[in-house]
């Protein structure tokens, strides 16, 4: 229901909102995908998640911006909760790598 409300506001094939994305450098570095999203500032993190499937994106959306759970991700956008891990993992590792390549401060 959420993820229809998503694409009713946004439409399915446009980037996803990324007004929020000041609120995800925020988080508590408890893992190494927050550590990550915590390295960046706002307006590099835009351009890089810009990049990223919209698959990607809505995962990053849901669990660092609305802060769900796996299985709450999971059940949004319809995947199994083991697809949802790998989206997430890989969008973090692209991210990762984007920031290698674009000299980032981060020193990941």
């Amino acid at each position: 229901m959420a993820r229809h409300a998503i694409y009713d506001c946004y439409g399915e094939r446009q980037t996803l909102p990324l007004e929020t994305v000041e609120q995800w450098s925020a988080l508590q570095a408890a893992d190494p995908e927050k550590q990550v999203l915590q390295s960046l500032d706002a307006q590099e993190l835009r351009s890089l998640i810009g990049v990223l499937s919209h698959d990607q994106q809505e995962v990053l959306l849901l669990r660092f911006d609305q802060q769900l759970s796996l299985q709450e991700t999971a059940d949004i956008m319809g995947k199994h909760i083991n697809t949802v891990k790998t989206l997430q993992y890989r969008a973090v590792k692209h991210l990762q790598q984007m920031l290698k390549r674009s000299g980032g401060k981060a020193g990941l």
